[in-house]
């Protein structure tokens, strides 16, 4: 992946001329960020109506834990990313 900002200082400014690309980038990274979090809250439904059927001990059960294991680190990733530029202002 091609970088499209460069840091400057305590912030970031686009390199170059293409503040499209950029914004094509940011929208790419946030409906990224959307899906992942629709698709956690849909794992956590399936996986309390399979708490509810008493089938916590399944496969599918321990498949879809571990998929929503994966959301949260993709979440927590971007959460970490975010915070760490917004605490350098």
């Amino acid at each position: 992946m091609e970088r499209l900002t460069t840091r400057q200082g305590e912030h970031y400014i686009v390199k170059g001329d293409d503040n499209q690309a950029v914004i094509d980038r940011l929208a790419i990274y946030e409906n990224m960020m959307e899906t992942i979090c629709k698709q956690k809250h849909r794992i956590e439904e399936e996986l309390e109506q399979l708490r509810s059927e008493k089938k916590a001990k399944t496969m599918k059960f321990q498949q879809r834990l571990g998929e929503k294991m994966i959301c949260d680190r993709f979440i927590t990733m971007f959460e970490f990313e975010e915070q760490k530029v917004a605490s350098q202002k």
